[in-house]
């Protein structure tokens, strides 16, 4: 980009010219003046007068204006990023957009600033986001995605109140998608993409290992590959610390998503977009926008007007990256999370085997582990509850992303998952359950009754947020088992607890008489 120093003008001279500007009505009023003045002289001409040069040399004069004010507004631009002040940066940045459009059209000024900030994009995401390697923390990776959105979201709200003054909402949301959204997308299909070639490359050494320990075990290669170890399609399989990356990083992508939605719907909400004229807008309560140069606008017929949602719709397709990878996250997350909570159940079982007298531990969840929800400390859950309540928090994401038929299948396999796990765990109080009060204490009665709540408000939780795309309750068998369940385990408390007062109040352990006045036998 040319730099300051490539012409003849300094910047206080050039700054004082911009500060002499008429406003922008009187600017239109100059251009519109100018532009008729050149038509009549053009008009004028005949073949006996003389030529006349002169309005080809004042709109050459006025082309290298421009040019030195074009040179020096984009370095202004440039330099404005590096104010910290983010009030004040969007003030001079949108004070430059509009002196631009006045000396350009807007695609032209639009094209210049989305350069300027793709470049200042690039540079933020590669000192943001590590690569994925053979060496690579994917925990590393995930946490460096989530402390990066919320900066991401602030720079694309920044640019967002710069031009919501100036330009159509269709043509903000254009240069959102193409500034911002599309650029992250592709850093993270280029993550996916190295990270599937790290799968395949450690499936093939895991194949020939398993293949050089089926040959050694049969005899010969060519038995291996015809009887033994028959060959099939290949299909990267997901450790649960992996699945659990691709997680994180569709949450970071959910969130992002739905912060910038609501910002465009907030402030679009006063807006009023006619439907085929993403140039003209109409704004309430606001300063005239700046109109798009449109040829014969005024032979436009008045449009129906888009709705807030319609107009403000975007097209993040971070998505599509991962389809390359799809078909092996839907093919192992059912197994994984299965694994997962039989080898949790199995522990426990090992430690009730173990023990003559086995008494449930409690252990602290998070308080904000449900929104809208606080458990009390008589809630807290077991032990093993928690661990496998937290793997199913953490896979929801893969099911919430879920809206194109690409990723259908996800979603179906992690549900199934699910209601098997809530399955399991219900089986395991049941009989835990029936172990009260011969060979458990009574307060594993109330820690039963605490974990059944801890589930099944999970479950409805997980309910309420796929409802939105599932149109229809997925958990509704679950959470009635678990409501039967924690009836009857009400229902064993307050008997218990009844016939402990009766038999306290009602048996004389003293041998004394009912004719004894003491206060205890009063009612």
């Amino acid at each position: 980009m040319d730099r300051l120093n490539e012409y003849s003008h300094n910047s206080f001279d050039l700054q004082s010219l911009l500060n002499s500007f008429p406003g922008d009505l009187e600017f239109k009023q100059i251009f519109s003046d100018i532009g008729e003045q050149m038509q009549q002289n053009a008009t004028r001409t005949s073949l006996h007068s003389v030529e006349d040069y002169s309005s080809v040399d004042v709109k050459s004069v006025w082309d290298d204006v421009r040019l030195h004010l074009r040179r020096f507004l984009v370095n202004r631009l440039e330099s404005h990023n590096e104010i910290n002040n983010s009030q004040q940066r969007v003030e001079l940045k949108n004070q430059c957009m509009k002196q631009l459009l006045l000396l350009y059209p807007e695609s032209e000024v639009l094209i210049k600033y989305q350069n300027i900030q793709k470049r200042l994009l690039a540079k933020f995401l590669q000192n943001s986001f590590p690569s994925c390697n053979r060496d690579s923390d994917l925990e590393v990776i995930a946490h460096g995605y989530q402390s990066t959105m919320p900066m991401l979201y602030s720079m694309i709200k920044e640019d967002f109140n710069i031009l919501c003054e100036i330009l159509a909402p269709s043509s903000i949301v254009q240069f959102i998608k193409e500034t911002y959204l599309d650029t992250v997308t592709e850093e993270m299909a280029k993550i996916l993409e190295n990270f599937c070639e790290l799968q395949l490359k450690e499936n093939a050494v895991s194949g020939v290992k398993t293949s050089k320990s089926c040959s050694k075990h049969s005899g010969t290669v060519h038995a291996l590959v015809s009887s033994a170890c028959p060959q099939k399609p290949r299909r990267s399989s997901l450790s649960l610390d992996e699945l659990k990356f691709l997680s994180q990083l569709t949450q970071s992508f959910l969130k992002l998503e739905s912060n910038i939605q609501e910002l465009l719907e907030e402030t679009f909400l006063l807006l009023q977009m006619p439907r085929n004229s993403p140039g003209i807008l109409e704004k309430s309560n606001r300063e005239a926008m700046v109109e798009k140069r449109t040829a014969n606008e005024t032979n436009i017929s008045p449009e129906p007007l888009l709705p807030v949602k319609e107009a403000t719709l975007l097209e993040f397709g971070w998505r599509n990256a991962f389809k390359d990878i799809t078909l092996s996250m839907a093919h192992c997350i059912s197994a994984a999370i299965e694994g997962f909570s039989t080898k949790v159940l199995q522990q426990e079982q090992t430690e009730r085997t173990s023990a003559s007298s086995y008494i449930m531990n409690l252990v602290n969840v998070p308080k904000a582990c449900l929104e809208g929800h606080i458990f009390a400390e008589e809630e807290q859950p077991k032990q093993f509850c928690s661990d496998i309540m937290e793997k199913l928090d953490t896979m929801l994401p893969l099911a919430l992303a879920c809206r194109d038929d690409s990723l259908q299948e996800i979603r179906g396999n992690l549900v199934e998952a699910c209601c098997k796990v809530a399955t399991a765990v219900l089986e395991r109080l049941q009989e835990r359950g029936r172990d009260i009060p011969s060979g458990a204490p009574l307060k594993n009665l109330h820690i039963l009754l605490s974990t059944a709540a801890y589930v099944s408000q999970h479950f409805t939780h997980y309910d309420n947020l796929m409802r939105e795309t599932t149109k229809k309750p997925v958990f509704l068998v679950p959470v009635q088992r678990y409501q039967e369940f924690i009836n009857t385990l009400q229902f064993q408390v307050t008997d218990y607890c009844v016939r402990v007062c009766a038999t306290s109040i009602l048996q004389d352990a003293e041998s004394h008489h009912w004719d004894d006045y003491k206060a205890f036998y009063e009612v």
